[in-house]
């Protein structure tokens, strides 16, 4: 039985959600409205009505499901992989592992295709939303992103951040049938029986069990939940209830911050906000162009193709025959004798009709993602097209970049509070190169002296004692950044971006200097891999090579000493001669 406290516990938190459903109405429905626009149903029944009366068309010349599709299009070309980087010394090696560990759970949970689904959220309806968890898989806990749909969100409607960093509850519909409800909470049969008599109808039907809403289906044995997390006296709490009573009991969120405090879960973000903190996406200032379009391709069509008659009374047997006959291009027409009538030409108000949808397609082609960015053009006429269509749009890939920084950053806080065995993951660096990362990898005495070359008894468990953790998850602290970012994220890549322009007009910097201030993967062993190969190119010889050498040196040295003697004796022998002939004396010892 519940306390009163549990009583009006609930009744708080089924007041938020209705407090939510019932602020944000009509900017839901707008939002609403905007996704049909994309989705080309841009005529109301009431106006499809009117006009098949008037027999006009209902043309849809629909502009804005090409454009927010070529955003869509880019957002999966400018995809990118989160890159850590450390915020000391010390945890420089450890920022690649997180890099690693990023990349697994990005690739494990298909991040990629939740991101674009969240994009185009964000594009149309204005907000989009990713629940970051962890839960069990065969037996491991394994971080999971899932994204929940705009139209299964729910927030503080008085939060006036983009990105809800000031919500103090956020949460999610969940529709469940009542044997998957039972078979995860057995105990909670009267609850579920309860809801059957509360959940009566609503007017809202955005988070209804489409295409019917309230809080329970009796016919389908259905009952929604809400799953919410809030803040309570400064701490998130999480729980999940109906409107007869908690499913599970609200408690501190068992997902921590990077401080260990109970978190959030949920990451958001929104478009564009107006002054009411209504949130909004990029659909929203087309809709009048669209319509302008419509409505005045559809009324000049219509003009195009029917004609204004004046007629005296009487001049034709069925006026309605008649008239039908005149909209046809090879219509008979039967008229009285002697009765006036005459055809008014009304090319004139078509052609200025055509002129205004003519103006109205350029104005809805000139704003956000260019139409002429569609078509063939130089490179360069591309690139400065692309510039001014992506500075209207920076906000909206701002709020999905600082979107997707959350994500990574909430994704790592679970690696750090549920990952604590040893752990390998696979990861790929390119289609060809597979390897292991080890987390919390524990080191013992064995596997140092192995490392060292040194011999030692396997069995000996002395050997076993664990002397060191390599990876550490909880011990790491890093910034996770998305690695295509132009921004200059610290010291060390400022220093980088210097050396390496220096490095083009001076040959003096040496490479290893620039790779040493690089944020490059594995770059120790980069540095190592040329310091050896330069070794080896400069490496002295053996010591008996060096003997050999002056050995021969000497040798030779001495043999061109004895030519040179040699010389030397018969130039000075020739000389003498030469002065016995000139003088006639001969010196001593010279016979």
């Amino acid at each position: 039985m519940e306390s009163s406290v549990e009583k009006d516990m609930l009744t708080k938190l089924v007041g938020y959600y209705e407090n939510f459903v019932d602020h944000t109405e009509d900017a839901r429905q707008l939002s609403e409205r905007d996704r049909d626009y994309y989705d080309g149903k841009q005529w109301t029944d009431e106006e499809i009505e009117i006009l098949q009366n008037r027999g006009q068309p209902a043309i849809v010349v629909n502009r804005i499901k090409p454009k927010v599709d070529f955003l869509l299009g880019v957002e999966r070309q400018q995809r990118t992989m989160p890159k850590a980087f450390p915020r000391t010394p010390k945890h420089e090696k450890d920022a690649e592992s997180v890099s690693d560990s990023l990349k697994y759970i990005t690739d494990n949970c298909d991040f990629d295709i939740k991101r674009s689904d969240v994009f185009e959220n964000l594009s149309i309806e204005g907000y989009g939303a990713a629940l970051v968890r962890a839960v069990l898989k065969n037996g491991k806990p394994e971080v999971d992103i899932k994204r929940i749909p705009w139209d299964r969100f729910f927030y503080d409607p008085h939060a006036s951040e983009r990105d809800f960093s000031d919500a103090r509850f956020m949460g999610m519909v969940l529709w469940m049938d009542e044997d998957e409800l039972l078979e995860s909470y057995p105990n909670k049969k009267d609850i579920v029986d309860a809801a059957y008599l509360k959940g009566g109808d609503d007017d809202d039907d955005t988070f209804s069990d489409k295409p019917k809403y309230n809080w329970a289906d009796k016919s389908r044995k259905r009952v929604r939940i809400c799953e919410i997390y809030y803040k309570h006296q400064g701490t998130w709490m999480q729980c999940r209830f109906t409107k007869a009573g908690f499913i599970t009991d609200p408690r501190p969120s068992i997902f921590l911050d990077e401080d260990g405090k109970p978190d959030c879960a949920i990451v958001a973000t929104s478009c564009h906000i107006d002054r009411d903190n209504n949130r909004y996406g990029i659909v929203r200032q087309l809709i009048d162009l669209q319509d302008e379009i419509n409505k005045r391709r559809s009324k000049a069509i219509h003009l195009f193709s029917t004609r204004q008659v004046f007629a005296e009374k009487g001049a034709f047997k069925d006026p309605r025959r008649a008239r039908k006959e005149f909209s046809k291009p090879d219509g008979f027409i039967e008229f009285e004798k002697g009765k006036e009538w005459k055809v008014s030409d009304t090319s004139d108000m078509a052609t200025s009709q055509f002129s205004l949808y003519q103006e109205g397609k350029g104005e809805i082609d000139a704003i956000g993602a260019n139409n002429a960015m569609h078509h063939k053009q130089s490179g360069r006429a591309q690139e400065i097209s692309q510039q001014n269509d992506y500075t209207e749009l920076a906000q909206l890939f701002d709020a999905l970049k600082q979107w997707e920084r959350k994500v990574y950053r909430a994704a790592w806080n679970r690696v750090r509070q549920f990952w604590d065995d040893e752990r390998w993951i696979r990861v790929t660096d390119d289609e060809k190169n597979l390897k292991w990362v080890a987390l919390n990898r524990q080191i013992t005495l064995g596997d140092k002296l192995r490392e060292e070359g040194q011999l030692f008894d396997v069995n000996d468990p002395y050997y076993q004692q664990v002397i060191a953790v390599e990876n550490s998850v909880a011990e790491v602290d890093v910034d996770i950044i998305i690695e295509d970012a132009p921004d200059v994220v610290n010291l060390q890549s400022e220093q980088f971006e210097v050396l390496a322009r220096l490095a083009e007009r001076s040959p003096e910097i040496d490479i290893i200097d620039i790779i040493k201030a690089s944020s490059l993967r594995n770059k120790d062993q980069i540095i190592e891999n040329i310091e050896s190969r330069r070794k080896q190119q400069v490496q002295p010889p053996p010591p008996e090579v060096i003997q050999l050498q002056q050995r021969k040196q000497m040798a030779e040295i001495s043999k061109d000493e004895a030519q040179a003697s040699k010389y030397q004796a018969e130039a000075d022998q020739t000389h003498i001669e030469n002065q016995a002939v000139t003088t006639g004396y001969a010196p001593p010892n010279s016979i």
